[in-house]
């Protein structure tokens, strides 16, 4: 079925040709078929606010098509975009579990397909899940912990950090230029840059393909 946002709306799971590696589109067919009963398939143009950091949470939503931006506000009320969330994803996932307010705040950046599933009946459907052994899925680090992204600000941000930098290195400056101490200064400036690469390659290890999000609201 076709929408006003040049988009194919996919109303049926067991038939979806858009299915991506997540925990929803893994389900076996019984499972698929319980969904199919109670999630609500719906269009939404570029720019739509699905939720609302610290509302209640109402239920979970599943990417089918597009992309969401996923924010937060900083105590100085400016807006933290920390990740975007990409097909195949859940967003309300620990909200819903845990029954906590949203952590974030969900926006389109396209138009984009998601399938909704009220809070009432996402724990009928766990229920059910949970009885055939599917329940521990959800207490897997990567579907639970890393949904939670939180953001982190150093205090007197970007102020504090501009100075540290500009003092730090003016001390190395310093133990370059000096006799006594530039062999110390040159050894320790070798092992920090051999620290670089390391950072960056224990960070495409570490890095998931797929995480679920948080927040949500029809």
């Amino acid at each position: 079925m076709s929408s006003p946002y040049g988009i194919q709306i996919t109303e049926n799971c067991l038939i979806c040709k858009l299915r991506h590696s997540g925990f929803f589109c893994d389900l076996p067919k019984p499972s698929l078929q319980d969904l199919e009963r109670i999630k609500y398939a719906s269009a939404y143009p570029q720019g739509a606010v699905l939720f609302v950091e610290g509302q209640a949470p109402r239920g979970v939503y599943i990417i089918c098509t597009g992309r969401v931006k996923l924010s937060t506000t900083s105590r100085d009320g400016k807006t933290l975009i920390l990740r975007i969330a990409q097909a195949g994803e859940v967003l309300g996932l620990h909200a819903t579990v845990s029954g906590k307010p949203y952590e974030l705040t969900a926006e389109t950046l396209q138009p984009a397909q998601l399938d909704f599933v009220r809070r009432e009946d996402f724990d009928k459907v766990m229920t059910a899940l949970g009885a055939a052994g599917f329940t521990t899925e959800l207490t897997y680090p990567h579907w639970l912990g890393k949904a939670q992204v939180g953001a982190f600000e150093a205090i007197g941000y970007p102020v504090l950090p501009a100075l540290y930098i500009v003092l730090a290195a003016t001390v190395a400056v310093i133990l370059l230029i000096a006799d006594k101490t530039r062999a110390q200064a040159l050894s320790g400036l070798a092992l920090v840059l051999i620290g670089v690469p390391v950072y960056y390659v224990w960070r495409r290890v570490e890095r998931p393909a797929i995480v679920p999000s948080v927040s949500g609201r029809p």
